[in-house]
């Protein structure tokens, strides 16, 4: 989940080097111990850290620290900035592991995708076009800061998509178990969830870290954005995609993360809860009820002669209707047939429904429409509003379950990315 201990290397602060991941455990514990100096942010010349030769200039902390600032509405002060400063140089610190790993398998960013994701998160932001770039400006920030960000987002993104995409492959047994699991839990609740990961590796730190937590809780509280804080402090690999996780079930989080969630209504932030790995801040965006496994795949295109009814319609209309309903589909034979019918009833709202997916559709039609197949009429559904007839004249798509199968695949596949 976190992308912290994700890439060996060799980090240093002024004065010391050590190898591999024991020096970014290190450098964490020394982070989280050494007080701010009175200027709060200090003096913007010099390094701040080496990481594997490269290095993360105090300017360079500087201009993100300004930039976290602004873009979560944070306060500007020095209480604030001596509890965020920590936790801004260790994101500096992974987005360099994660940009020499990108330069090691030969990733590079076109220009222009990177101004797509601005334009895209301008757009969520009700922005128009380049009127982000007029805000860091007219505000005094660095707008390489934020350019750097999103360049190093997306560099990671290929990174472990190309890693999905290599020839690793996910054993039947764990499909399966995730078929069981997706099965067991059809019913029970789902919830659209993001996140906020602020992890710790030592029982001295976690009472810093839940500081730094509470701060960010009570920023959102006030107004913060919670994907400009997530983007900026998260440190699970959902910080790229604005904090958020997707649809998950409670099994997939620790049990107090779960019990918590379940608690919660859409719309609602909680407060720094402790996990096994670290404090989580969790935003419910919304709730919905478990279907099991995913729907087949298929699109179809049906012709539907509709048979309307009042709403007080006496018994003896509603068996005229259903009667007409059944001359349609004995006397159809294809989908130009039922169009043809369709017009010699009057029927208004008849027509062809083009390209619609399958499980898109109330379970009837689906059931109808996969039951009597190509070029066979249904017979009559009933609807609050009359009867109609379906016919199916295509479908496309792959109903297999080895869609399903190669889905929760390339699922796994991500996760152990």
């Amino acid at each position: 989940m976190k992308l912290y201990n994700s890439i060996n290397g060799s980090v240093s602060i002024a004065g010391g080097s050590r190898k591999g991941l024991l020096a970014i455990v290190f450098l964490q514990l020394l982070l989280l111990s050494t007080p701010v100096d009175a200027q709060g942010l200090g003096s913007k010349q010099g390094i701040a850290a080496i990481v594997n030769d490269d290095i993360i200039s105090a300017l360079d902390l500087a201009s993100r620290i300004n930039f976290t600032i602004f873009s979560s509405k944070l306060p500007n002060n020095r209480k604030v900035l001596g509890r965020i400063k920590p936790q801004i140089l260790r994101t500096l610190i992974n987005e360099k592991l994660q940009q020499q790993e990108a330069r090691r398998v030969k990733i590079r960013v076109p220009e222009g995708e990177v101004n797509s994701m601005i334009r895209e998160i301008e757009r969520r932001n009700n922005m128009p076009q380049g009127e982000m770039r007029k805000v860091f400006l007219n505000a005094g920030i660095d707008w390489r800061t934020f350019k750097q960000q999103i360049e190093t987002q997306l560099s990671w993104r290929s990174v472990i998509q190309r890693r999905v995409n290599s020839n690793e492959k996910i054993g039947d047994g764990a499909i399966d178990e995730q078929i069981v699991l997706i099965e067991t839990n059809k019913g029970k609740p789902e919830y659209l969830v993001g996140e906020i990961f602020l992890p710790f590796d030592s029982g001295k730190t976690v009472d810093n870290v839940r500081q730094i937590g509470d701060r960010l809780y009570s920023q959102i509280r006030k107004g913060a954005s919670f994907p400009d804080i997530a983007r900026s402090f998260s440190q699970s690999a959902s910080a790229a995609n604005d904090g958020n996780l997707g649809w998950i079930r409670a099994d997939q989080l620790d049990d107090i993360l779960a019990d918590f969630i379940s608690k919660m209504i859409p719309g609602s932030i909680s407060p720094p809860m402790k996990g096994a790995d670290g404090f989580y801040i969790l935003s419910l965006q919304d709730k919905r009820t478990a279907k099991g496994l995913p729907p087949p795949d298929i699109s179809v295109t049906f012709q539907q002669v509709f048979l309307p009814l009042r709403s007080n319609a006496s018994p003896g209309e509603v068996s005229a209707q259903n009667n007409v309903a059944k001359t349609v589909s004995a006397a159809a034979s294809n989908c130009q047939d039922m169009a043809r019918l369709g017009k010699e009833k009057g029927a208004k709202q008849s027509g062809r429904l083009n390209n619609i997916k399958l499980s898109a559709l109330p379970e009837n039609f689906q059931n109808a429409i996969q039951k009597y197949g190509v070029g066979k009429a249904s017979g009559p559904l009933r609807t609050r509003a009359g009867f109609i007839v379906v016919m199916l004249c295509s479908k496309s798509g792959d109903g297999s379950k080895n869609v399903v199968r190669q889905k929760i695949e390339r699922s796994l596949l991500e996760q152990k990315a």
